[in-house]
């Protein structure tokens, strides 16, 4: 049997997908967010990732794509183990870090984060992050850095990785001083805790600008 819509209903569904299309053409797209330039209002440092690698692994990042049944979507790890939020300076400090591997540093092939970093906005929205591997060496930032590789990075791989190394001695300080957040991961206490900021913890080694 041949359907035949009246006039009247395929003129209002014309209308209303014109409709839609004009709503979603002038509804403005957020800006990708971009590291070189990143605005953030806080910092906080996670553990997470509390398990052995493997297929059931929920995701690399504490900020970042998930994985698991959570796959294809975008967010915080649904495993946080601890959490701190930094000062201004240490956050700070985390940013310059980012800085000096220009974004992340892949040195295996089997990366699993247990450290991370997220930085927030001022509605308490987590825009970025950037996630240490201290069993494998892999530095893992989400989103992607936003900047063309400088000629260190892509060229001349021993001075690059000379300064990969002197960040990673930073790293490893950094988490030191969060408290219960060793970067052996076996080392840290087994139940989920927030560590609260102390002024005690040592000042941390400011890294020197990476040069091009």
């Amino acid at each position: 049997m041949k359907i035949v819509f009246p006039h009247s209903t395929i003129a209002a569904a014309i209308i209303a997908f014109g409709y839609a299309f004009v709503c979603d053409a002038a509804t403005p797209k957020p800006a990708p967010i971009a590291w070189s330039t990143l605005k953030y209002a806080y910092a906080k440092a996670y553990t997470y990732n509390f398990e052995s690698f493997g297929p059931g692994a929920k995701g690399l990042y504490a900020f970042g794509p998930l994985s698991g049944k959570q796959r294809g979507t975008v967010g915080m790890h649904p495993e946080i183990r601890n959490e701190r939020q930094l000062t201004s300076s240490e956050a700070m400090h985390a940013m310059a870090l980012v800085h000096q591997t220009e974004g992340g540093a892949r040195v295996s092939k089997c990366a699993f984060p247990r450290h991370g970093v997220v930085f927030f906005d001022v509605k308490d929205q987590p825009l970025a992050s950037v996630n240490v591997c201290f069993e494998c060496g892999d530095i893992l930032v989400w989103p992607k850095w936003d900047q063309k590789p400088s000629r260190t990075k892509t060229m001349h791989r021993a001075k690059f990785m000379e300064r990969y190394e002197a960040t990673m001695a930073h790293w490893t300080q950094f988490f030191q001083s969060m408290g219960n957040m060793p970067p052996d991961w076996t080392a840290a206490a087994v139940k989920p805790q927030e560590v609260a900021p102390t002024k005690d913890r040592p000042t941390l080694d400011t890294p020197a600008a990476p040069k091009p």
